[in-house]
């Protein structure tokens, strides 16, 4: 039976509505193109092979650098200061003067005491020993006349040819002569005591004129001026301090285990913050006689040069201390193929056309070498450039 027209044209309608999102769907273009997938392209790597070699074995120590010689420098004579010849930071040879003192009263006294040894050399005269002054000779030959005097009057006496008072007045005689002598005995000796306590005021006072000149005990630089011009010094206070650093001394503990392992002259390689990428080479000089009983270490020192000034006592240093024994196998990188993971270490190795990251633990430096312990095997190649821009499974070209 056929639909009545208003059915039909509500049907048709319906139709209508429901193909129009269709219709709409396939009118309206795309706005963007498809992707096309891009191939990664190698990025150009230099590698360097891993070396192999035995390395004595060492042991990585922290310590700090302290400079040979330290000496708060003092005064020797007290006095005003009338010049200062040094500042923090001088540079100065030992025997250079760093602060000036007045001497004026040094030398008043340098005077006095100079012309109060010319007066008791003069009372000595030119002899050389006590009977050889004129004094001592005078009453010698005077108490010689009284003994033979003396002599011949006994014979005398003894003979009846002069009475007993003559015998008498003799030996008196004699007996004056004798003490005469050994008053200018005394004389004498008292004589050369001043001219001996004489000449000792004149060095003192000579003394007292060189110390107005506070001088450099050693060749180093001044660390601290504590005195100004004006200021008055006493005998015993320190000016300056000074610091011997042409030859500086790494302190360090070493542990106890290790402590049979170290010796005299053995090589300590050190680097400190200051002076990044360098290196420098030192020697033990020094080992206590025992362990310290807290820490259960062994106090070493070494010394190393520092002509050129480039370490300052002070500075914290970490170094690599050479013990006694086989040497170990240990590989070796290039420094510059080191990269940073967080806080761990690593390195790239060449495998076919990536690379593959490494985990290593980084030892002591050989020259511009290092070595490692991780998963590497001598003749891994490892990159060398571009290291901070790699990542494990990059595709990579060697490049030459």
């Amino acid at each position: 039976m056929p639909l009545p027209r208003p059915a039909l044209l509500a049907g048709l309608g319906l139709l209508a509505l429901a193909g129009a999102p269709s219709a709409c769907r396939r009118a309206t273009p795309t706005s963007e193109p498809p992707i096309a997938a891009s191939a990664e392209a190698p990025r150009p790597v230099r590698f360097v092979k891993v070396t192999a070699a035995a390395l004595p074995r060492a042991l990585e120590v922290d310590g700090t650098l302290e400079a040979r010689e330290r000496s708060l420098v003092a005064a020797q004579a007290g006095g005003a200061v009338r010049e200062t010849k040094v500042e923090l930071g001088s540079r100065v040879k030992r025997g250079d003067p760093l602060v000036v003192l007045d001497t004026r009263g040094a030398a008043l006294r340098a005077a006095s005491a100079a012309a109060a040894a010319r007066q008791a050399r003069a009372r000595v005269g030119a002899a050389k020993t006590i009977e050889d002054s004129a004094d001592v000779k005078g009453a010698r030959e005077g108490y010689e006349l009284a003994r033979r005097e003396a002599e011949r009057a006994e014979r005398l006496a003894s003979e009846g040819a002069i009475s007993a008072s003559a015998l008498d007045q003799a030996r008196t005689a004699r007996e004056r002569a004798a003490a005469a002598l050994d008053i200018a005995r005394s004389g004498a000796e008292q004589a050369r005591a001043m001219v001996v306590g004489a000449n000792a005021q004149l060095a003192l006072a000579h003394k007292e004129l060189t110390d107005g000149r506070v001088r450099a005990p050693f060749d180093g630089a001044v660390v601290e001026r504590r005195v100004s011009v004006g200021e008055f010094v006493g005998m015993g206070q320190v000016v300056a301090i000074l610091v011997d650093d042409t030859v500086l001394r790494l302190r360090f503990d070493v542990p106890e285990a290790d402590s049979g392992r170290i010796s005299l002259g053995a090589k300590v390689t050190l680097g400190v913050a200051a002076q990044p990428g360098r290196t420098f080479e030192a020697k033990v000089t020094r080992i206590a006689p025992s362990v310290t009983a807290t820490s259960r270490r062994l106090p070493v020192e070494a010394e190393l040069p520092n002509t050129d000034a480039a370490l300052k006592p002070g500075y914290f240093a970490r170094a690599t201390v050479e013990l006694g024994g086989k040497p170990e196998e240990s590989l070796l990188v290039p420094q510059a193929a080191i990269g940073k993971s967080g806080t761990a270490s690593r390195v790239f190795v060449r495998d076919g056309g990536r690379v593959v990251e490494r985990l290593v633990v980084v030892g002591r430096k050989q020259g511009d070498l290092v070595a490692v312990e991780g998963d590497l095997r001598a003749g891994d190649e490892v990159a060398t450039s571009e290291v901070e821009r790699l990542g494990d499974g990059v595709a990579v070209a060697a490049q030459e």
